[in-house]
């Protein structure tokens, strides 16, 4: 990202939340001043006291780790000592390479290597940083030359045997070097071994989504780790893994939405059933974040990692919870770590490094959207039909017996249009032209298959009008909740998306097709063994989906997510339809804690968050005797929604509904509102941009 590009990202984030400073300046070019004053011919040192180093002892792990901050930065050109720095970070590491080809833990003053082996974390680091010269090396003798230790290298790398994190380093320093070394079978195959070993090491368990019971340093390195197993093998179930788990350690570094990033502290790590510690956060934490964001970037162009990567970076430029700087843009030093409002005063290897990775790929990134608002998908209902269609009946507006002319309708407000046929082509236009003016970035379509003119509609009339416009439209798939058995909607699903996913305007996130599965909060048929066959025998036919499951717990006032989905593979993400059908709620003040609840469920199984907003309700004309109605509140009602929704963190805002008229929570102009436009305009408004209404349809 230039410097100017992450300026921009963020003073656009400091419009739209609370931060503790503004950007005053654009991203620095990092300085390799102290970085050089920590070094000589055996490597890095270790530790400083303030800014002058101990010299007491020199890790092979932090010189490997120097080496890779010294030759991204040598890539930018920004830094005349890069080059050298790095041939004397390689021949110091050359030094610790004993006459078995093994390497030595590092030198402990002038006293020559250390009689420790470098193993564990220790050799991933070295793997990492021979890796990344091996493709970047300023010279082709320097990549020749980090090649081949790398070879020598990964001898002693056993992923069966390696820790998570272990695992997670080595596979940065496997990606690099297969990038320029696509025929050496081996590093191939220890790659994907290595890849295949931290993926079974995630647990399937519904609210822990992480090795073991306590998540410590450098967690953003799992992560980042699988993605460039995607990158390098093009296995998606590596992506799939790293993005349940960044969404999973949101929960710990986005504790509140729209806020800085906070590390989780090393004065107590985050333990299972605890919250995360605060103090001591440290700068490993915070780069292993920038490049892990920056890879989910790469991954699924959702320009949401981007912002995550701006904030990331900017904790180390006083972003963050003490409103501390703690990287020092005239020398390049950085501060070990970051208390209760206090910096710890020492300058050590390990926070230079990595504040020097994370500004450096924070600054090839480009910039992140001025609008950091969350998608608006609206559910969309393509059931209607009138005498004068193309089934000549009343379907929804009114009972079937009813005349053509002065039928009593069944819905609270009358459309602006009057009542249409859903496969009336000028309409579904003018539908899309309306959500386009608003903001609404896509319809997910009520789709029942044949059962009613839905399943003719989204193909022949939906996507077509869609097509001329941003809008994107998906399958919100209704038929799921009524079979006990998924053979025949199987073939049912699988078919429309073989025809219509490579729809221009079919909606795809993470780069695969969206399929919304709704189901009933109370009694529904489908189960998660049913999904998990679902799922196999959809994709089995047509590729990879993105799926969301509608799903929220309704029994003993939990309202959350059953632990049984939470722990089904598969799901991308939660969400539910609306809180009437569960709890019958719409004020502000209540609603800021009932989605935190339901948060802290999807947030803890590593899923996205999707969480709906109503403009208003009033079902009584179609349930006269349990109907109830949510007030428009001249638009509080859908204000406080949105509000809650944007607290909870959600990723995307499912807006209930464009035109679900029977049941009164339309968005589509009504006639019988003073502005038939009130909310489109509200819409608009979140969305940064003014509504102008398209012409009406031809009728």
């Amino acid at each position: 990202m230039s410097g100017s590009a992450f300026c921009a990202g963020w003073s656009a984030f400091c419009l739209l939340v609370a931060v503790p400073a503004a950007c005053a300046e654009p991203i620095p070019a990092p300085s390799l001043e102290h970085l050089a004053a920590l070094s000589d011919i055996r490597g890095v040192s270790e530790f400083a006291r303030g800014r002058v180093p101990l010299r007491e002892r020199f890790c092979l792990e932090d010189t490997a780790r120097a080496l890779v901050a010294v030759l991204r930065v040598h890539a930018a050109g920004s830094e005349p000592r890069a080059a050298e720095l790095a041939r004397g970070y390689l021949r110091a590491i050359v030094g610790l390479r004993d006459a078995e080809g093994r390497f030595r833990f590092g030198f402990q003053g002038w006293d020559g290597p250390m009689e420790r082996l470098a193993t564990g974390d220790q050799l991933g680091r070295l793997l990492w940083g021979l890796g990344h010269a091996s493709a970047q090396g300023v010279d082709d003798p320097m990549k020749l030359q980090a090649g081949a230790l790398f070879r020598e290298a990964l001898v002693a790398f056993h992923p069966e045997r390696a820790s998570p994190m272990e695992l997670s380093y080595a596979l940065q320093g496997l990606h690099a070097y297969v990038s320029t070394h696509p025929s050496d079978a081996e590093a191939r195959a220890t790659l994907r071994l290595a890849a295949d070993r931290l993926l079974a090491r995630l647990p399937v368990a519904a609210d822990w989504v992480w090795p073991g019971d306590r998540v410590t340093y450098d967690s953003g390195r799992l992560p980042l780790a699988l993605l460039l197993a995607t990158e390098a093998l093009g296995d998606v179930r590596y992506r799939e893994g790293a993005l349940r788990v960044l969404h999973f350690l949101e929960r710990a570094n986005f504790p509140v939405a729209g806020g800085p990033l906070h590390v989780i502290g090393n004065s107590g790590w985050w333990e299972r059933g605890r919250e995360p510690a605060a103090d001591d956060q440290q700068p490993i934490d915070a780069s292993g974040l920038v490049e892990a964001y920056a890879a989910a970037w790469r991954a699924t162009r959702d320009p949401r990692w981007l912002g995550r990567a701006e904030v990331a970076a900017a904790w180390f430029l006083g972003r963050n919870e003490g409103s501390l700087a703690l990287y020092e843009v005239s020398t390049g030093a950085c501060h070990d770590a970051l208390g209760h409002r206090t910096l710890n005063g020492n300058c050590g290897a390990e926070a230079t490094v990595s504040a020097l990775i994370a500004l450096a790929v924070a600054r090839e990134l480009p910039a992140a959207p001025a609008v950091a608002h969350p998608p608006v998908w609206a559910f969309y209902y393509a059931w209607y039909g009138v005498p004068q269609g193309p089934r000549q009946r009343w379907e929804f507006w009114a009972d079937r017996g009813e005349p053509a002319v002065g039928a009593k309708l069944r819905v609270p407000c009358r459309p602006l249009v009057g009542p249409y046929d859903s496969a009336d082509p000028a309409v579904v236009a003018w539908h899309c032209r309306l959500a386009e003016a608003a903001g609404i970035d896509a319809f997910l379509v009520s789709w029942w298959g044949g059962a009613n003119v839905s399943g003719e509609a989204f193909e022949r009339v939906i996507l077509p009008a869609a097509r001329a416009t941003r809008v994107k439209v998906a399958l919100n798939c209704e038929l799921a909740q009524f079979h006990a058995e998924a053979g025949p909607l199987i073939e049912r699903l699988a078919g429309v998306l073989a025809r219509c996913q490579g729809d221009p305007a079919y909606l795809r996130r993470a780069g695969r097709p969206v399929v919304y599965l709704y189901q009933v909060p109370f009694d529904p048929k489908l189960t998660p063994a049913t999904f998990a066959e679902l799922r196999r025998g959809v994709e089995a036919k047509v590729g990879p989906v993105w799926w969301a499951m509608d799903k929220i717990r309704h029994d003993a006032g939990t309202y959350g997510v059953p632990a049984a989905w939470r722990a089904t593979e598969g799901v991308d993400a939660f969400g539910f339809y609306g809180t009437f059908s569960v709890r019958r709620i719409s004020e502000r003040a209540e609603l800021g804690p009932f989605f935190a609840r339901y948060a802290r469920d999807v947030r803890a199984a590593g899923r996205e968050l999707l969480l709906p907003m109503h403009p208003a309700l009033d079902n009584r004309v179609i349930q006269p005797k349990e109907g109830f109605a949510i007030p428009f509140r001249e638009g509080e009602t859908l204000e406080g929604y949105h509000a809650a929704a944007l607290a909870a963190g959600a990723d995307v805002l499912l807006l209930t509904s464009f035109n679900e008229w029977p049941e009164g929570t339309v968005v589509e102009p009504s006639a019988d509102w003073p502005d038939p436009y009130r909310h489109l305009r509200q819409i608009a408004r979140w969305k940064g941009r003014e509504f102008v209404p398209p012409p009406l349809p031809a009728r």
